[in-house]
């Protein structure tokens, strides 16, 4: 749907994504286009679910989630949170898709050293692929 007048244009949301049974390798090139088209800087954050029951095969298991994570961290100014529960888990939060939002988090230190970061704060929207009809 990116690039076409059905994508939602939405901006300065949090974009919260997560997926079953899809394949390391798509999941990658599907968070690129998004990236490289500029939905992704758009946003206030990004809130990754868990993206599980997909069967890893010689090609998909060199994938390293973490460092493809932090490679999209680099990319961003904004947050990216992983691994969250949502979605098609069993253990999950609820997420009020739509409504005015404020997230507090604080950024992972490298390596345990140095004093904890600061609290950050974001306001936003809740948003996760709302479609406009024809």
């Amino acid at each position: 749907m990116l690039g076409t007048p059905y994508f939602p244009q939405v901006q300065g949301g949090v974009l919260f994504l997560e997926d079953v049974s899809e394949h390391p390798y798509r999941l990658e090139r599907m968070l690129t286009q998004l990236l490289y088209a500029g939905v992704l800087a758009r946003q206030k954050a990004i809130l990754l679910g868990q993206f599980t029951d997909f069967t890893l095969t010689r090609t998909t298991a060199a994938t390293s989630w973490p460092a493809w994570w932090q490679w999209l961290r680099g990319q961003l100014k904004i947050p990216v949170l992983t691994n969250l529960p949502f979605g098609h888990v069993q253990t999950k939060v609820v997420l009020p898709v739509g409504a005015k939002v404020e997230m507090r988090w604080r950024a992972r230190r490298h390596a345990g050293v140095g004093p904890s970061p600061p609290l950050k704060r974001a306001r936003a929207a809740l948003f996760s692929n709302p479609l406009p009809m024809p």
